[in-house]
C-alpha cells in the first residue's frame, strides 16, 4: 500500500486532504525506519526530532517559521485549551 503511494489511507481523514504530501511522505518514511528490526538501522532520537521538525516546517503557513512553532509561548497557548485532571492511585 505505502510502496505504491497509498498513504492517504494512513492520514487522518479529518484533514480532508489539507496537508503537504511531501511532509506526510517524510513522516511515513521516518516511521518505517523507526520500526526496522535491527536497531542499528533505526534513526537516533536526535535524528527523529530533527526530521519531525523538518516535516512540520513544510506544514507551517508562510510567514510562520519553526521559531514560532517551537516557542514556549506557542506551546503554552496550545496547551491552555486542555483541562488537566489529576491522576491518583487506587
Amino acid at each position: 500500500m505505502l510502496a505504491r503511494g497509498g498513504f492517504h489511507d494512513v492520514v487522518d481523514a479529518r484533514l480532508q486532504g489539507n496537508y503537504n504530501i511531501e511532509s506526510v511522505s517524510k513522516v511515513i518514511d521516518l516511521a518505517m525506519r523507526c520500526t526496522e528490526e535491527a536497531s542499528s538501522r533505526r534513526p537516533t532520537m536526535e535524528q527523529v526530532v530533527a526530521q519531525l521538525k523538518e516535516s512540520l516546517e513544510l506544514e507551517i503557513l508562510p510567514g510562520e517559521g519553526s521559531d514560532y512553532l517551537f516557542s514556549e509561548d506557542n506551546y503554552a497557548s496550545q496547551n491552555s485549551d486542555f483541562e488537566q485532571t489529576p491522576i491518583t492511585a487506587r
